[in-house]
């Protein structure tokens, strides 16, 4: 089910009381099972409408191959106890290093919102991103030990490095061309 926040207040002055949720989510955990749904509107509804327990489980909308990481994760609604842990190595706002401990095959669940041209790697091996929850970025992980590193390149910026080499060497020929092409008569020195 849904757990309540729960506020702690851990400063106080004549002005100000600040209070902690206690029952916040990590950045980045691990969930068990995934729930798939053909929509992103679908998702969103089901997340609101049905019984959905963010903490196990995972609502994977079907522009993602959704198929492919929930067939990764456990699937099993009998499992309640939570398969790993996720240690933050680094994070920056195009890359986040993880160190993940999966007692089963799961589901990296990291809060950052989900948007095409992020990659990811477990042990150096390549694994497609997913988007989980409507906004999150979802990565299937096996079980074990393991290194995760995600990144943000997207199209667009190499696009424009490619673009911008084919211009340096467009000029590079122009100026190698101009330089065979005199006006007779004329020299250098």
């Amino acid at each position: 089910g849904r757990s309540k926040a729960k506020y702690e207040q851990v400063y106080a002055d004549s002005e100000v009381r600040v209070l902690e949720n206690t029952a916040a989510f990590p950045r980045a955990f691990l969930v068990g099972r995934a729930v798939t749904s053909p929509t992103l509107g679908s998702a969103l509804g089901q997340m609101v409408h049905q019984p959905f327990d963010p903490r196990s489980e995972v609502m994977l909308a079907a522009d993602t191959d959704a198929a492919a990481a929930a067939s990764v994760a456990n699937n099993d609604p009998a499992s309640s106890e939570p398969p790993g842990s996720v240690q933050i190595q680094s994070y920056s706002a195009n890359e986040v290093r993880m160190h993940v401990s999966a007692s089963r095959n799961a589901l990296l669940v990291l809060s950052d919102t989900y948007y095409p041209g992020w990659s990811a790697s477990v042990d150096g091996q390549p694994q497609p991103v997913f988007r989980g929850n409507v906004l999150f970025r979802v990565v299937a992980i096996p079980a074990g030990e393991h290194e995760v590193d995600m990144r943000f390149e997207p199209a667009s910026v190499k696009i424009g490095l490619v673009v911008s080499a084919a211009a340096v060497l467009l000029t590079l020929a122009a100026l190698v061309l101009a330089g065979r092409i005199r006006k007779p008569g004329r020299t250098t020195e």
